[in-house]
């Protein structure tokens, strides 16, 4: 696969784990996402993570803005955030910032500079 395919491999199955994520009405449904998101991450960490100086493994910053969207979406479905406008605010902005980040490629881009350092 090249690097490019392993690009539109990326935009296209990190929209559609946002799409389900954003759809997800109970934490059973976002647990029932775990295995897809974890092969998306280790796809995106594999393919353009850095070396991770604490413990020597590779992470893409994308991921991580991929579990902190997750978490926040799971905050909001827990029964003491129903009405919680805040939580739900944060999601939706976490949850824009991924798709934000998702899209500009940066994650693709920084990967490279530090591949070759």
């Amino acid at each position: 696969m090249t690097e490019e395919e392993k690009i539109a491999k990326i935009l296209k199955d990190g929209h559609m784990i946002a799409d389900k994520i954003k759809a997800a009405q109970t934490i059973s449904e976002i647990d029932n996402l775990a295995k897809e998101i974890k092969e998306f991450s280790d796809f995106a960490d594999e393919n353009f993570g850095i070396v991770d100086d604490f413990d020597n493994r590779l992470d893409c910053e994308l991921s991580t803005f991929l579990f902190i969207a997750l978490d926040w979406k799971k905050r909001t479905l827990q029964p003491e955030n129903y009405d919680n406008e805040a939580t739900s605010q944060l999601a939706e902005r976490y949850m824009t910032d991924y798709i934000e980040f998702l899209d500009s490629r940066k994650w693709a881009i920084s990967s490279y500079g530090k591949k070759l350092q």
